[in-house]
């Protein structure tokens, strides 16, 4: 299991068994076999850096996903770790999960 984190240093959730979780348990995505992260829908995320955060490049071009895997069996939420410091990445870097703000999706709260 992978803790993940949004850049700001915030704990978004985990990936357990190529599969993308919110702190909630709630199934966000995926991660594939060359750690590009999918949402639900197949949408790019971003790259798993630093084994913590997703993060996507504004100057690279987004992959095709090569599958859309099956939804996991529900897991047991794990206890949610500390947050952590912010680390800034910078440009060309973003925060890929920054999407799931704008949703109100992958929070805890």
């Amino acid at each position: 299991m992978t803790y993940v984190f949004r850049e700001s240093g915030r704990y978004f959730g985990y990936i357990a068994m190529g599969a993308l979780y919110t702190a909630a348990g709630e199934h966000a995505g995926w991660m594939d076999g060359n750690g590009c992260v999918w949402d639900r829908n197949a949408t790019y995320l971003g790259q798993l850096v630093d084994d913590a955060y997703v993060l996507r490049s504004l100057t690279q071009t987004e992959p095709a996903a090569d599958s859309f895997p099956r939804a996991p069996a529900e897991l047991p939420v794990p206890p949610a770790p500390p947050d952590r410091r912010a680390e800034r990445h910078g440009p060309p870097w973003i925060d890929g999960l920054a999407v799931f703000a704008e949703r109100k999706v992958g929070s805890a709260e």
